[in-house]
């Protein structure tokens, strides 16, 4: 197995990030919520519905984002629609078919609770193990024990 190139994984990250953040505008506009209210008065100036229909719109994103993330690799043989595109995919250490637990662990506990405690030194700690690390696993990759592999030159006879 040949590990994913970090520009690679970076790039499908972007893909990726980018489709979620058109659903979750969509997801905002099925809401009906007005996002010209939002950015002009400002989240603390917001009156308590609108803070609340905010909140609950936020949890519906944060419930789509982390889906995407976690089923669609699942369902897709390890790969979201930015992984297709740049040809890589999330497997086990071993080779193996990624379990839906792995991808919970990789995604939830490896990526979006260390987001939130802090979004740029997470992902930047993240990327820097991935870049220099002989086997380019990241942080989420560590913790579940899997890691992304290029998949060009497999044959079919291979999967």
């Amino acid at each position: 197995m040949i590990p994913a190139r970090p520009i690679n994984r970076l790039a499908a990250y972007i893909v990726d990030f980018l489709i979620t953040g058109i659903l979750m505008l969509v997801i905002y506009f099925i809401f009906s919520f007005d996002l010209i209210y939002l950015f002009g008065k400002g989240i603390l100036n917001m009156d308590f519905n609108t803070a609340i229909h905010f909140y609950r719109v936020t949890f519906i994103n944060v419930l789509l984002i982390c889906s995407y993330f976690t089923l669609i690799p699942y369902l897709l043989d390890g790969q979201t629609i930015g992984k297709k595109l740049f040809r890589i995919k999330v497997v086990m250490v071993d080779g193996s078919k990624i379990t839906f637990a792995s991808l919970f662990i990789r995604e939830i506990l490896g990526k979006l609770l260390l987001n939130f405690i802090n979004i740029f030194l997470a992902n930047l700690t993240s990327y820097v193990l991935m870049v220099y690390r002989e086997d380019k696993r990241a942080i989420g990759d560590i913790f579940a024990k899997t890691m992304v592999v290029d998949i060009t030159n497999i044959d079919n006879k291979e999967e």
